[in-house]
């Protein structure tokens, strides 16, 4: 089994039939390919004409009817949720579980504040959900600009200033545990991990 994540021309040259589809849907329907789709897809379709955002989405919708489909959680996210498993390698904790593919687009928005909009995107039907991104799209693109925007500076902050920016993921408590780390252990990890080196901050 294969996971292949398209771009979004990608996903419109198959749609709109530029390219060979048969290896492709066979490959789905046969186990062989599993296409990683993302809210990143949802947002650049909302920005396409009706007629092609409508095109397209069935079309993923179809293959999503051939066979498993999965949603990536957004960047930044899982660059956080390596340095955190870091940090709780480093004091010798059992490190949270990286799952950086989901079986539902909900589940990639953990923290999306606004009920209706979240609920309308609970639908399976990625036509549905690119009609929810439609109507909201100023609000969903300033959900995504709040976690976004700065967080390239971030990473880049990480690039250059490894030890500083660690700092920010080292929490004082440890979310559900209790655990209070002092202000010397959170400066050691700073000093002996190098979150550069991690997989998600490593790619280009």
């Amino acid at each position: 089994m294969c996971k292949v994540y398209l771009d979004l021309a990608n996903w419109i040259d198959l749609a709109e039939r530029n390219c060979s589809v048969v290896e492709f849907e066979q490959a789905v329907s046969a186990g062989k390919v599993v296409p990683i789709l993302s809210y990143i897809h949802l947002l650049e379709l909302a920005r396409q004409r009706e007629d092609r955002w409508r095109g397209v989405s069935k079309y993923i919708d179809r293959v999503r009817s051939m066979g498993t489909t999965l949603w990536a959680l957004l960047r930044h996210t899982m660059e956080q949720a390596e340095v955190e498993a870091a940090y709780a390698r480093f004091l010798r904790l059992q490190p949270p579980r990286i799952r950086p593919f989901r079986d539902s687009l909900v589940e990639t928005l953990p923290d999306l504040p606004n009920e209706p909009v979240s609920e309308d995107l609970k639908s399976e039907s990625v036509e549905s959900q690119v009609e929810t991104v439609s109507r909201h799209q100023v609000y969903l693109q300033d959900y995504l600009n709040e976690r976004n925007v700065e967080f390239p500076k971030l990473r880049g902050g990480a690039l250059r200033e490894p030890r500083e920016r660690a700092l920010l993921y080292a929490p004082r408590c440890l979310a559900g545990s209790g655990i209070f780390v002092g202000e010397a252990t959170r400066q050691e990890f700073a000093q002996q991990v190098d979150i550069t080196e991690l997989p998600a901050f490593s790619m280009c």
